[in-house]
Order: C-alpha cells, then sequence, then structure tokens
C-alpha cells in the first residue's frame, strides 16, 4: 500500500519474450470448464452450426449472441489467465535452472 499524497511505484512490465517458447498446458478443475464453455460459446456462435431456423430467425441469432458473447469472453480470459500463470511458472522455473 503506498503512503497517502505518495504515487505508487508501477511494476515494471515483464521482459519481452526473444525466443519461441513451448507451453505444456493442463488443464484440470476450473480451467477445465473455463475451456468446455469456451468450445460451447465459440460452436453456438458460428453460423454454420445454427438450424435452418435460428438463421431465419434474426431475433433467436440476436438472442444467442446476446447469451453466447460474454460467455465466451468470460471464458477467453480465464483461459488467457491460466496460460498466463503456466507460462510465468515454466519462465521462473527456466530461471532458476
Amino acid at each position: 500500500m503506498h503512503r497517502p499524497g505518495k504515487e505508487p511505484i508501477p511494476t515494471p512490465a515483464p521482459t519481452p519474450l526473444t525466443e519461441s517458447l513451448t507451453i505444456q498446458l493442463t488443464l484440470s478443475g476450473r480451467d477445465l470448464e473455463h475451456f468446455n464453455a469456451y468450445r460451447k460459446a465459440v460452436h453456438a456462435l458460428n453460423p454454420d452450426n445454427w438450424s435452418v431456423e435460428l438463421k431465419q430467425a434474426f431475433t433467436g441469432v440476436s438472442d444467442l449472441r446476446t447469451h453466447c458473447t460474454p460467455l465466451k469472453a468470460e471464458a477467453e480470459e480465464a483461459l488467457t489467465e491460466a496460460l498466463y500463470e503456466q507460462a510465468e511458472a515454466q519462465l521462473r522455473t527456466r530461471a532458476a535452472e
């Protein structure tokens, strides 16, 4: 916590990676739930997966997009966080070696 009247010192950004990074990603528990939610939302938002009736009913498409788009964004955020945490852990392990 910073002192009143003093600006907090920002945390420096991570050093950019200059070489490729291979990450072995293991999803389990809540991360796996987020991944399944993401897959479900992507599938639902793809017009190729819509029924003929849904394609013909603009209201149905609008409702589907309204429902699935935030679910997809939430799952993307959670998956990105999981990927970030695993990549950072791998980089810390690599640096300690």
